[in-house]
């Protein structure tokens, strides 16, 4: 038997060829020519200096947040890589911050950036990746970009027209946040972490029994505080209203950057998404998240609890879908839970027991690489420790769980709803075959859990879950509801998905015709602002502090910021700025003041008294303030107030209590 072979013929080639496909950007493969590296260390400290001499600091945390995404593997488009990113930033940050905290060069941008720069080249090196992007494409990062804009557009509009005066007034009401910039600008002021100079931080933030501001969780802080540092292309403190206002600048955009997270991680949770179903979820997310009640974080001045917010929204992102590259996953997880210790270990638990779930989800994976996710643990662990160590050894468990502060409960009815309905699509498919619902659903029952063991605990004391009955149990408790809300969001991607799937087996919907798609994009998005935003009876708190009003806000921004322009600092002196009752808000304009004179230690007292003014009197505060061996110094235009200080020095002699005149605002 004989086989014969008949060469086929060459097919003839199209006259038009297609077009190549799109290559990313990289330098060769093979890794970094030797002589390559020299000069790419030598580049990361001539550019900062460059920038350093033309004033623009501001351009190398930009930098260096592309540079890291270059050498990245994960993610499948630009966003992705800066997202990840920005993860390891905030949490290697943290960490840097206790070397930075005892160099000689202090927060000085040069030294910063150089290192920093020199470091990514040096690791770049070593793992032989050379600087490289996915191609660009147009999907579902458009949609996440452009809502991201939105909810820009609208936290910024107060903004507006405004003076650096007129921008504190929308950060003012968070009496938090007069505590956070003051622990903000003590780091500034001692060039590093205030734990790990506590005696000179007590001179300028409260120390309090246990530890108070000087051991608080400061990684955020540091974080914010060295951004600063290239904002003003200084490392040293500048004076405190310029402070002020950079930190306006940058409690806001933590707010933004919570939303572009939630949108993120929203979107690689679910998936692959018609253009069009993506953009309803990602609107729903804006409105609820902008124009509703979650806005009270920023209202209150919760800030170390936003940047917390923001990194377990990525965390979740990447424990429900995780990177191709196990080790990349490993070393992003790593760094968002190191960053949530240092920021707001409040967090922690749930953050932790998600992502040990996630280890037993993808033990096979793990497995393979034993030894690598070992050297991870063996740097996270201890730089996770740090700052519980740090906060826990002065203050413990039970009472930061019962701590006490002022709180705004939210309207708990819109997130069950929104829960219900999400979990409702989910459980219409196997669930717990799919590693992605199943990573969900664990950690929304982590965040449920944690949620459950709260208010088990007040149940336990009180025998109530009401938090007016007892503020101090029931702070924490609604905390944790903050964080429900968040968990409960990130899955309206997926639940849109789970939606699509179940319309596509009942009939692909009729909506070929570009007014079918206007009516039911109308349809659904007025039932949305309906139920969650702008729209409806009474309108949600959102909208109100987006739109100013109340505008009773700016009285203790005025007063505070030209009492702080007027009066000279001194730290023998306790400062309340007070015009007589029902005139302003003298406890937060008094809690501003401290801050921006920089004794918020001795002035916490004031704030205090200023909260309650109408029940006590001028001789009590001055009391206080002689127990603290300072004298009370009183800020007034009013005649009447200027005649209560004069009379009680003719009164009570031993008293040393004075008034500086200042004109205030009506």
């Amino acid at each position: 038997m004989t086989l014969s072979f008949t060469r086929r013929p060459k097919e003839a080639m199209p006259e038009t060829a297609p077009p190549p496909r799109p290559r990313p950007f990289s330098l060769p493969r093979s890794g970094w020519p030797i002589w390559s590296i020299p000069l790419a260390i030598v580049f990361s400290w001539v550019f900062p200096l460059i920038t350093h001499l033309l004033a623009i600091d501001w351009m190398l945390p930009i930098a260096l947040l592309i540079a890291i995404a270059s050498v990245l593997k994960g993610g499948s488009t630009i966003l992705d890589r800066i997202m990840l990113s920005m993860a390891i930033l905030l949490g290697t940050t943290p960490v840097a911050g206790l070397l930075i905290s005892v160099w000689p060069w202090g927060l000085a941008p040069v030294p910063v950036a150089g290192f920093a720069f020199t470091g990514v080249v040096i690791i770049a090196a070593l793992l032989r990746r050379t600087p490289q992007f996915p191609p660009v494409r147009v999907d579902g990062d458009v949609i996440t970009l452009g809502f991201s804009l939105v909810a820009g557009l609208s936290l910024f509009w107060t903004y507006l027209g405004q003076d650096a005066t007129g921008r504190f007034t929308a950060v003012i009401p968070g009496g938090d946040a007069a505590r956070h910039f003051a622990m903000v600008d003590t780091i500034r002021g001692l060039s590093g972490y205030m734990f790990m100079n506590q005696a000179k931080a007590a001179e300028f933030v409260d120390a309090g029994t246990a530890g108070g501001l000087v051991t608080y969780p400061q990684g955020g802080h540091f974080t914010a505080a060295l951004l600063m540092s290239f904002i003003h292309s200084d490392g040293s403190q500048q004076i405190a209203l310029h402070e002020l206002d950079a930190f306006v600048w940058i409690v806001t955009s933590s707010y933004l950057f919570l939303c572009v997270a939630v949108l993120w991680a929203m979107r690689r949770i679910a998936g692959q998404l018609p253009l069009f179903v993506h953009a309803v979820a990602a609107f729903l997310v804006v409105i609820f998240l902008v124009w509703n009640e979650p806005l009270t974080i920023l209202f209150y001045g919760y800030w170390a609890e936003i940047l917390g917010l923001a990194e377990l929204a990525l965390l979740t992102g990447l424990i429900v879908r995780p990177l191709r590259s196990t080790k990349e996953q490993g070393v992003v997880m790593a760094a968002l839970l190191v960053a949530i210790a240092f920021t707001y270990f409040f967090i922690l638990p749930i953050a932790a027991a998600a992502s040990a779930a996630w280890v037993l989800y993808y033990r096979t994976r793990v497995w393979r690489h034993r030894w690598f996710f070992a050297s991870v643990l063996a740097v996270a662990l201890p730089a996770a420790s740090v700052m519980l160590y740090v906060n826990m050894s002065k203050y413990s468990g039970t009472e930061h769980v019962e701590a006490s502060g002022g709180i705004i409960a939210l309207n708990l009815r819109q997130v069950c709803m929104l829960g219900f309905l999400i979990v409702g699509l989910i459980a219409t498919g196997a669930v717990w075959r799919s590693l992605t619902y199943r990573g969900y659903l664990t950690v929304l029952a982590c965040a449920l859990g944690f949620l459950a063991a709260l208010g088990l605990n007040q149940y336990r004391r009180l025998g109530s879950l009401n938090y007016y009955y007892d503020a101090a149990l029931s702070y924490y408790f609604l905390k944790a509801t903050h964080i429900v809300v968040i968990v409960v969001v990130l899955g309206v991607g997926l639940a849109a998905r789970r939606l699509v799937m179940l319309t596509r087996k009942m009939g692909r919907p009729t909506l070929r015709t570009p007014l079918r798609r206007v009516a039911v994009a109308g349809a659904l998005t007025l039932s949305i602002m309906a139920m969650f935003g702008p729209l409806g009876d009474p309108r949600p708190f959102g909208r109100d502090y987006i739109l100013g009003d109340p505008p009773f806000w700016v009285w203790p921004a005025q007063a505070a910021v030209a009492t702080a322009r007027e009066v000279p600092v001194d730290p023998d002196a306790m400062t309340v700025i007070w015009a007589g009752q029902n005139r302003g808000i003298p406890a937060y304009a008094t809690a501003w003041a401290g801050s921006l004179l920089r004794n918020q230690d001795v002035n916490y007292t004031a704030e205090v008294w200023g909260g309650f003014a109408g029940e006590d009197n001028l001789t009590h505060l001055a009391e206080q303030a002689k127990s603290r061996d300072v004298y009370l110094r009183v800020v007034t235009d009013a005649p009447e107030i200027i005649a209560e200080v004069e009379q009680i020095q003719q009164d009570r002699p031993d008293l040393d209590i004075r008034y500086v005149k200042v004109v205030l605002p009506a």
